[in-house]
């Protein structure tokens, strides 16, 4: 039995699994949770195992073939995502990046150290920021998502329509609700203690 890391860009999702050597990738696919349609519902069984491709050390690993094969080892990452996911050129930057496993290999045990993640996430921040403060920056990611008609829905400017309401001809006399009160005031005693009066 060996322990092997299964990254999902798809769904941002890491899952790690202790499987055996001789476990064919076809079965490994079984576990393999990916993201279904629309619902944001992660289940692997509304998806073919077909539809599912697993990269490692920058090759595409085919169904039939046992992990031993691909000289897959304990503390292993491979990558997962649907056809649907990716295009040609996705799956081929994913086995560029796994290429050169061993600089691969550094940088997602990096990513997974719970003690740096949070140092991550302050340099990704002040990354942010610096980019927002420039002034052309704003408007060219703007560009990027106005530009693509159909990926984003335009805005458009609705009015606002307000109907007065009849004006009254005299104050109402009936008496508001009551939804706090104080029970000591109620029964002379010193102190506050507010109840909740449910109408």
């Amino acid at each position: 039995m060996i322990r092997i890391t299964v990254f999902l860009p798809e769904v941002t999702l890491r899952r790690e699994m202790r499987v055996s050597t001789t476990m064919l990738v076809d079965n490994l696919k079984k576990y393999i949770p990916m993201q279904s349609s629309a619902d944001g519902k992660s289940s692997s069984n509304n998806i073919s195992k077909n539809d599912i491709s697993i990269i490692f050390r920058g090759s595409l690993l085919t169904q039939n073939m046992p992990l031993s094969f691909y000289s897959i080892g304990d503390g292993d990452i491979l990558i997962a995502f649907t056809s649907s996911y990716t295009k040609k050129t996705d799956a081929q930057l994913w086995m560029h990046m796994t290429a050169d496993y061993e600089t691969f290999t550094e940088r997602m045990k990096v990513t997974m150290n719970p003690r740096l993640a949070g140092a991550l996430a302050h340099i990704r921040d002040v990354r942010m920021l610096r980019l927002s403060e420039r002034p052309g920056m704003c408007s060219k990611l703007k560009r990027i998502y106005v530009g693509n008609g159909n990926a984003c829905v335009k805005a458009s400017i609705q009015p606002l329509n307000i109907e007065p309401s009849p004006a009254a001809a005299e104050p109402s006399c009936d008496p508001l609700p009551t939804l706090w009160y104080d029970e000591a005031a109620m029964s002379h005693t010193s102190g506050t203690n507010l109840q909740p009066v449910f109408c």
